[in-house]
């Protein structure tokens, strides 16, 4: 099951993301190369940004670091 979603509407110029459920690295490494993919051709600041992280269970120190620093990459 696919943890974390990412939408980019060019259209509206917003980015939605999503995370739920306990992420493992593995995860959060998937998570990364969909973001780099989804989010590289664009240019951040034109976009609104939305994150859900809701149904997200307890994460781990090194997952909310990894976390933190995609986040950081959002300019």
């Amino acid at each position: 099951m696919k943890k974390a979603t990412i939408h980019v509407n060019e259209a509206s110029k917003i980015v939605n993301m999503s995370v739920a459920g306990q992420m493992t690295m593995e995860d959060a490494k998937l998570f990364v190369e969909e973001y780099v993919a989804k989010i590289g051709p664009i240019n951040g600041p034109d976009y609104d940004l939305f994150v859900d992280c809701t149904e997200m269970k307890l994460l781990s120190q090194e997952l909310s670091d990894n976390l933190t620093e995609v986040m950081k990459m959002y300019k």
